[in-house]
């Protein structure tokens, strides 16, 4: 079984709309809420569509913890940033 690029640009967007209106997603929130299996890289594309669209954000990454001591990644959209995002 293939994933369609349709469906991978439909990730993005329901990704990238739930992080503009202000909200983090680690990687089990995004195959629960969104079906994606590899958050990295959406978010990577997402980078990239933010480089090229110009848009005035930036999406960090850090790590929180979570059960027995683990450490998942977390990305946001900083609107705070005047800066060129990096890819």
């Amino acid at each position: 079984m293939s994933i369609s690029r349709e469906t991978t640009r439909s990730q993005e967007k329901r990704i990238f709309d739930w992080m503009n209106a202000g909200s983090a997603i680690t990687p089990l929130e995004a195959l629960r809420m969104f079906g994606c299996m590899r958050l990295g890289a959406r978010i990577y594309n997402i980078k990239k569509l933010i480089a090229r669209e110009g848009l005035p954000v930036v999406v960090r990454t850090d790590s929180v913890l979570v059960s027995d001591n683990k450490r998942v990644a977390r990305y946001w959209i900083d609107f705070t940033v005047d800066c060129k995002p990096e890819i």
